[in-house]
């Protein structure tokens, strides 16, 4: 098939050059005759107007000849003359050739880097279906006042996490610390994020005498468990409490960071109102319902803000969460570190302004000693 293929391109190649030279043939032909015509006209005859139309118009092949030379590639024959010519004359001044192209490689080098951090984190959209549909709630709110929140806004379907515990796995080898993130239970469904095996998490699995589950990371499932696919719906020992694994996670998953390695649902015991209403404020995300804007999100979160004072067992400062908004969640996740990436994205840029700079000034420093 594939020579088949070359065999068809050469032979539409050829019959393209075969049109293009007998257009160009009788486009000739019709300014020598039109030649020919005028010097009839002023009383030469037929062979003598002939011959002084080819005279004055030049050698037809000649004149093919140059039409196809025009007709072909001249710019990049001239950059690859000028490209043999420039190196040439960088293979003559090793010490400059060296200093150039150090120079400039670490400005490139450096640009490069940073613009990949730049764009991995603020350009990129996020890994998750229809990402745009994602927002983060810029305050932050312990369990009880969450379980409202999920209650009383309706224009999004909302999640909590608290990330940074650590938990203790035992019972399979040599016991191991884990960091794990207390999630609620729509916290995968929110992000649209689904298991690698098993399953997310169930509505209702993060209340009271309901959370014994655990969901694991690829790496962990892997390296401790020796991805055996057998683990899904056997219990694993963390922290001395029997949790059941229901699901594990794909490798790309990584929410909120890379350092999670277990998923575990949020203990809601309204009975404790320590743990209910004082431990844990967390971060929430949601994702916006069918026909909800995130105006309209933004301005129930407000309401709702206003009303959830009222809920604490103990009297909460006033500018608790004043400035609560709702905002996309890549802007959430990022707006701490932002404006430092983008401070650096600039300052490596001057450095690759330096780096021409300096460049410049060598090259200009060595053709003012081939001046003479």
């Amino acid at each position: 098939m594939d020579a088949l293929r070359i065999f068809w391109k050469r032979l539409a190649s050829l019959l393209h050059k075969n049109r293009s030279d007998a257009q160009l043939d009788e486009e000739l032909r019709a300014h020598v005759d039109a030649l020919m015509e005028e010097n009839i006209r002023r009383g030469m005859t037929p062979e003598e107007a002939r011959y002084a139309a080819r005279r004055e118009f030049g050698g037809i092949e000649q004149t093919k000849e140059l039409y196809r030379k025009q007709r072909g590639l001249p710019f990049f024959e001239t950059l690859l003359q000028d490209l043999r010519f420039g190196a040439r004359l960088l293979a003559k001044n090793p010490s400059y050739t060296t200093v150039a192209v150090l120079t400039l490689a670490l400005g490139i080098g450096a640009n490069t880097a940073i613009f990949s951090l730049v764009n991995g984190i603020l350009l990129e959209p996020l890994p998750y279906p229809q990402a745009d549909k994602l927002v983060s709630v810029t305050g932050s709110y312990p369990r009880g006042a969450f379980v409202a929140m999920r209650e009383q806004v309706h224009s999004l379907d909302v999640a909590a996490y608290a990330e940074g515990h650590d938990f203790n796995l035992s019972g399979r080898g040599d016991p191991v610390r884990l960091t794990g993130t207390l999630v609620s239970a729509e916290l995968f469904s929110v992000l649209g994020a689904k298991p690698e095996l098993g399953r997310a998490f169930l509505p209702g699995e993060d209340l009271a005498g309901q959370d014994q589950y655990v969901i694991l990371s690829r790496d962990l499932w892997r390296e401790r468990f020796g991805s055996d696919p057998g683990i899904i719906g056997r219990p694993i020992d963390l922290d001395g409490k029997s949790r059941e694994v229901v699901g594990v996670m794909p490798a790309d998953f990584r929410f909120p960071s890379a350092k999670t390695q277990v998923w575990i649902p949020l203990h809601n015991d309204a009975r404790d109102a320590t743990s209910y209403w004082a431990s844990d404020f967390m971060p929430v995300i949601g994702r916006l319902r069918a026909g909800s804007t995130i105006s309209q999100a933004r301005a129930e979160v407000r309401l709702f803000q206003r009303r959830v004072f009222s809920l604490f067992p103990w009297p909460m400062p006033t500018d608790w969460n004043a400035d609560i908004s709702v905002v996309p969640l890549q802007s959430g996740m990022v707006a701490d570190v932002r404006l430092r990436l983008l401070m650096l994205l600039g300052a490596v840029v001057f450095v690759l302004l330096i780096a021409c700079a300096n460049v410049a000034n060598l090259t200009l420093s060595r053709a003012a000693m081939r001046e003479k």
